[in-house]
């Protein structure tokens, strides 16, 4: 459960808020068909629907779409993928937070967790979540302003029974009040979480100058205040306003069903219409003409003009500059959000994104992105600033409004307004099909405002040119139509004289206002005369020149933006000829993969200019599935350490005229090879950030035409990768390559102030921390088990010896003039003699100059195809104080490693995952309200697996949280174990198996079921159809679930393979004393064995108070690395009774 803002973002933002992204998808002309169901009413039993189905969608989709009004209200679409073997459902609902009482700040998002709580005819609280757990299943929901949305996917086998209790929260919810208190904890956790958002505080502190009669501004998520401890202090009960809340606006008028599934469109329609059809049509208020909020319009005048100072909790400041304009969504087909993002978003050469970073360094970014409403479509742009610019934000709004005035005098540009639609035209006709759950929830959301026949398209396309309505909305980018917030950490260090200090209720937020007037006199006078019509270019461009040298901001050339031109070179006539790839029949020689995703990519035979064509690919040899009698390769020890491998594979399985490519240039490493030191990381840390900086604003106007590329550069080796529509492409590859060799042959490239602001721009992120505490923790168990990584102290003490020379040359140094390996994947709408073109280009266009004594060091040297991972011979804890400073919260991650992962562990640890999930959330998060944050589950770490189950609250601390976590791991999952039908174990087992099963939906699931064998040597090719073999033979039974569980998690002697991440709020306590430790555990519901246990283990455990490569070193010392063998074969166990055992089951103990 979330609450959203809705927004439409047209560029990355990478923030804690989550944002509805609207992206197109377009129809066809709809066409209608008669079909009759039995809509489960009472009269008539059988009506007849009109049901019209949508053949307008883009070209690669194959899937089927169908609309229908149910008699009650209720508007339907049906989805039919006859390939997926998951069901899907999602319900949109016209209310949302705009709709909340002015009393009851949250009620709508109250509802929306309450709903999950237990209905009528499934009572139970937690049933909803256990049922979905059980059939392979996911659910969520979000309030946003004026929607709510609640989705969900299974296994197709569970679907009917998931859909009917699905239909019940809208039928018969129950708001139980007996857990009132408990959910609105939970809201309140999430709101403390939302608190912790950069963006989310801004947002509310600039939306709180808002109109107070509008719900703009208004306290949206809801916290235990509002919605327990006030209502009930007034005399007034919650659940009474939640029941008169669902009511008056969760009724079939203002809801919208989706269905999604392999079923028939007739089958899918007759189960709606029987499960929601008797749905009442409600009351009257809730059967009024849906209302927006218009009005009272959300800013007029006296609300604009205004200058905010916020205390900021990034390191550098930010400029937020907001600009109001009306709510243009009935507009779709012409998309003139589109076109502002474009020109105001733009990041190519001379933008005025590249003017503020490059020419005169008073940005390290700027983005704009929309807040789009019935309230109004805020716009803001953002620049996140230098020192430089946070001296001068005025200036930074200079070049801002001297863009403006070269858009309006330039107006529209009709040319690249069309490429735009050609772009926008391609990307819907060809873009990557969402998953069930995704595509179910955000077609619910769309029918709440777009018209039937336009469900698919209105997002998307651009139908129509609408020069004038584009022109109006930049008439609206004006000083008298904006807000400024200056946004600064070091908040105190700018007081404004005789202005107020305000606090933001609910958020914490300290802030001051002040008319933009008064903080800078004349400068709204002076944008004014720049946008208008008879002040020429040239006039704005001087004055701005003239501006920026008078208060010392030094520049070469002009610092007037460039705005861009139409898009050169979208590709119109793609051929096709070489997309499709072939599924083949199942047969004892071609495994389920191959059925699935299509062949197996082949291993081109290679001269030595990789382009020996003398006859065809062949296909690979695999280990454990030799097809010709010859040897399996060995990526351990191949004939020739430094012999390029190039893996093609013509075609998709799915439906796309694109490429894709993927290269990996790995150095040679020898098994007593030392960590990477920290100087060396930062150095190609360092380098990677001004290569991007250089390249990207060249890479513009090219990636725009539908291609991208991804540069990464590390201690690990050069990856690149290459994807989009073919005929651009080969473009695309000569000029990463030409830009890549230009940098690194010229070290003076980067200018010593882009080095400089890209150091500190390090040096802030270091030290700061504006995550959730969580995340660091998860970080820090990672530095402990992974090679050449290194703690944010060691970073930070290595980047002050990096110098713009020693970045320069890094990449050089560090890694081309080491021998390297590639190996490569070329994959979709190529023919074999492209792919060998376009990775000659790449492998034999790199400018190297091998060192002999590289060479030397590497001779003996190997690929490091599996990442080593840390095997600790003994307990680990790690206790230190959240870094988020003030943050409230403890932290407490417990993992427990298993070993190399096995086809059978794989399947057996994942199934107990899936339980351990269940459970964990279940009691932690739903009963206990231990925190908004509870995960648990099985997971990988390179070969290893591991389970791990994590809190973030401040319910308890670090130490009593261990204590629960244990509590759950052997006291509730034994208990669920024990009591696991058999009916609930085939679904588990039959939901795992159908995620195996489910073909792909996109080419980049294709690409990434054969990249992970690709880098490993060809190896584990058959791990789907291996894990299929022990899924489906009689060795996996529950009693191997619940052996395997006691004899991994609960051993009758020895000492698990742990680590425990500790955070705590305030000061880290001493480690508790044995007694006082182990009455802890057993208050926390501990066995007196596991109390005994975890007694043994903190008496062996080695205690961390910091987390570096160091420690990381101490505990190799101690155990070393786990094998880097890849097990991906099932071999039939001789005694299936006998628990599976990693190889880090146990540790003996010195204690005995």
């Amino acid at each position: 459960e979330m609450i959203i803002i809705t927004v439409l973002v047209l560029t990355l933002v990478v923030f804690m808020v989550v944002f509805l992204e609207r992206r197109p998808h377009r129809l066809q002309r709809a066409t209608v068909q008669r079909v009759t169901v039995d809509v489960g009413l009472a009269k008539p039993e059988n009506a007849t629907l009109a049901a019209m189905e949508v053949t307008d969608k883009p070209r690669n989709d194959e899937r089927r779409y169908q609309f229908v009004t149910l008699p009650n209200g209720l508007q339907v679409l049906n989805i039919q993928d006859k390939d997926s073997l998951k069901m899907s459902f999602a319900m949109a609902v016209r209310a949302g937070s705009f709709n909340d009482p002015v009393e009851l700040p949250g009620l709508a998002h109250f509802c929306e967790h309450m709903l999950f709580l237990g209905t009528e005819k499934y009572p139970e609280s937690t049933g909803f979540d256990d049922f979905m757990s059980k059939s392979g299943g996911q659910d969520n929901a979000y309030t946003a302003s004026e929607v709510t949305v609640y989705f969900g996917e299974l296994a197709k086998s569970s679907g009917k029974e998931g859909l009917d209790r699905f239909a019940d929260f809208f039928r018969a919810p129950l708001f139980n009040k007996k857990f009132v208190k408990k959910e609105v904890h939970a809201i309140d956790s999430e709101h403390a979480k939302n608190m912790q958002s950069p963006m989310f505080r801004i947002m509310q502190t600039l939306n709180s100058l808002s109109n107070p009669e509008s719900p703009m501004g208004r306290f949206h998520t809801g916290n235990f205040d509002t919605l327990y401890k006030d209502p009930h202090k007034e005399g007034k009960d919650p659940v009474d306003a939640l029941k008169v809340y669902f009511e008056n606006h969760y009724c079939p008028k203002h809801m919208r069903l989706v269905t999604f599934g392999p079923s028939a469109l007739e089958e899918q329609l007759g189960r709606a219409a029987k499960l929601f059809g008797p749905i009442d049509k409600g009351n009257d208020e809730c059967n009024l003409p849906h209302a927006d909020f218009a009005s009272p319009a959300a800013w007029p005048a006296d609300r604009l003009g205004k200058w905010i100072v916020a205390e900021g909790t990034q390191p550098q400041p930010q400029l937020w500059v907001q600009f109001t304009l009306p709510d243009v969504s009935k507009e779709y087909k012409s998309q003139p959000l589109e076109y502002l993002d474009y020109v105001v978003g733009y990041q190519g050469e001379n933008s005025l994104a590249r003017v503020l970073t490059d020419t005169l360094g008073v940005a390290s970014s700027a983005q704009v992105m929309f807040d789009q409403s019935s309230a109004g479509a805020n716009t803001f742009f953002v620049v996140t600033m230098t020192q430089l610019g946070r001296e001068h934000p005025e200036s930074v709004l200079d070049v801002l409004f001297s863009y403006f005035a070269a858009l309006r005098k330039g107006g529209v540009d009709e040319a690249l307004y069309k490429t735009i639609q050609d772009v926008m035209k391609l990307k819907w006709d060809w873009g990557e099909p969402a998953g069930p759950s995704s595509t179910a929830s955000d077609l619910a959301e769309r029918m709440t405002r777009l018209p039937q026949e336009d469900i698919l398209s209105g997002d998307t396309r651009i139908d129509k040119i609408d020069v004038p309505l584009v022109e109006s909305l930049l008439g609206k980018l004006t000083p008298d139509n904006m807000n400024v917030a200056f946004v600064d950490p070091n908040y105190t260090q700018h007081p404004m004289a005789d202005v107020e200090v305000q606090t933001l209720p609910y958020y914490g937020v300290k802030y001051s206002v002040a008319n933009l007037s008064s903080v800078m006199p004349g400068a709204a006078r002076r944008w004014t005369s720049w946008l208008d019509s008879k002040t020429s270019n040239a006039t704005v461009e001087d004055k701005l020149n003239a501006r920026l040298e008078e208060v010392g901001i030094k520049f070469s050339g002009s610092a007037f933006p460039v705005p861009p031109k139409p898009i050169d070179g979208v590709p119109k006539n793609i051929s096709l000829a070489h997309m499709h790839a072939t599924r083949a029949e199942k047969t004892d020689a071609v495994g389920i993969d191959e059925v699935l995703f299509g062949p197996r990519p082949s291993l081109l035979p290679l001269g030595a200019n990789l382009v020996d064509s003398k006859g065809p690919a062949q296909p690979v040899t695999l280990r454990g599935q030799r097809r010709s009698g010859e040897p399996a390769p060995s990526p351990d020890s191949p004939p020739n350490a430094t012999a390029p491998e190039v893996w093609y594979r013509s075609g998709w399985v799915t439906n796309s005229p694109k490429v894709a490519i993927q290269l990996d240039m790995r150095p040679l490493r020898k098994p007593d090879e030392e960590d990477v030191p920290a100087l060396d990381s930062l150095r190609l840390a360092v380098y990677s950030r001004l290569l991007g900086m250089e390249i990207a604003p060249k890479m513009t106007d090219l990636t725009a035409t539908g291609v991208s590329y991804d540069i990464s550069v590390s201690s690990k080796g050069l990856s690149l990768s290459f994807g989009g529509f073919a005929p651009v492409l080969p473009k695309l590859v000569d000029t990463v390559m030409a830009e890549f060799n230009r940098f690194n042959r010229n070290s003076s490239i980067t200018a010593p102030a882009r080095f400089e602001r890209i150091v500190e721009e390090m040096r802030q992120d270091l030290t700061s921390f504006t995550n959730m505490p969580v995340q660091y923790a998860v970080d820090e168990r990672g530095l402990l088990l992974t090679r050449d990584r290194h703690s944010r102290e060691e970073s930070l003490k290595a980047l002050g010896s990096v110098t713009l020379e020693s970045a320069a040359t890094s990449a050089n140094e560090l890694l081309l003039s080491r021998p390297l390996q590639l190996t490569s994947l070329a994959m979709g709408n190529l023919e074999e003699v492209e792919a060998r073109h376009a990775v000659k280009k790449v492998w034999g266009g790199l400018e190297r100059h091998l060192s002999a004594g590289a060479v030397a060091t590497a001779e003996g040297g190997k690929v490091e195809r599996v990442s080593p991972v840390v095997n600790p011979k003994q307990p680990v804890e790690v206790r230190m104080k959240n870094p988020r400073g003030d943050d409230p919260n403890d932290v407490c991650i417990v993992t427990l490693l298993w070993g190399p992962g096995t086809v059978e562990s794989r399947v057996v640890l994942g199934l107990l995952g899936q339980i351990l999930d269940n459970v964990a959330y279940t009691e932690l998060r739903t009963s206990r309200q231990l925190g908004y944050v509870v995960s648990a589950g099985a997971s990988m770490a390179s070969n290893v697996q591991f389970i791990s189950a994590l809190v973030q609250g401040n319910v308890l601390k670090a130490d009593e949280v261990e204590g629960a976590i244990e509590q759950v791991m052997t006291e509730l999952v034994p208990q669920r174990l024990a009591n696991l039908t058999e009916s609930e174990f085939n679904s588990y087992v039959a939901s795992f198996r159908q995620e195996l099963l489910q073909p792909p939906i996109a080419p980049a699931e294709e690409v990434s079921q054969f990249w992970g064998p690709v880098r490993q040597g060809g190896h584990c090719f058959e791990l789907r159809a291996e894990i299929l073999k022990y899924l489906n033979s009689s060795s996996l039974t529950r009693q191997r679930l619940q052996d395997t569980w006691t004899s991994f998690v609960m051993p009758e002697s020895g000492m698990r393979k742990k680590i425990v991440v500790k955070y705590f709020a305030d000061s880290v306590p001493e480690v508790p004393k044995d007694a006082d430790a182990y009455k802890a555990w057993r208050h926390q519901g501990l066995s007196e064995a596991s109390a005994k246990r975890l007694l043994l283990e903190k008496q062996g455990a080695l205690v961390l108070n910091r987390v570096d490569s160091a420690a990381r070193r101490q505990l190799v010392e101690g155990g070393g690395y786990f094998p880097t063998d890849l097990s991906c074969r099932y071999e039939p166990e001789e005694d299936p009774a006998t628990p599976l055992a990693g190889a880090a089951s146990l540790m003996r103990s010195a204690r005995q």
